[in-house]
């Protein structure tokens, strides 16, 4: 993440920061390199998974992307519909991370409570950008 560097602005009239073309052309100018970073550190990667079979309670599934565990990066919608993570058996929810806290993993595992039909469509929205472990 990127932020703005501060001006540091004097409440009255200064020669530390005059309000003059040079300070505001400054300002424009950090405005637009931390808009740039911003926007190049902001990927989302998405990847449609259509069950091609039903799919058991409690299933792994490969989710086709690398995401990093426990860091809020995985998205995992069913038909649309935002899906809850759990975090443990006492959780409700309906998909588990796969790994370790800051590991990256390709993996999400469903609970124990509801499984996928022949045809169901599965969408994965990673943000970030990240390698897998193993590669």
């Amino acid at each position: 993440m990127h932020f703005l560097k501060k001006v540091g602005w004097k409440d009255e009239p200064s020669e530390e920061t005059p309000l003059d073309s040079g300070n505001l052309k400054a300002l424009e100018n950090n405005v637009e390199e931390c808009i740039e970073a911003n926007i190049k550190d902001v990927t989302l990667s998405r990847v449609d998974l259509i069950a091609e079979e039903s799919t058991a309670k409690g299933a792994t599934i490969d989710i086709g992307a690398s995401y990093k565990v426990g860091a809020d990066s995985l998205m995992v919608f069913h038909e649309g519909s935002l899906l809850k993570k759990a975090t443990n058996n006492k959780d409700e929810g309906h998909y588990y991370e796969v790994g370790n806290a800051n590991s990256v993993s390709t993996q999400i595992i469903l609970t124990e409570d509801w499984g996928l039909s022949t045809g169901e469509i599965l969408t994965f929205i990673v943000k970030g950008v990240f390698e897998s472990d193993t590669e």
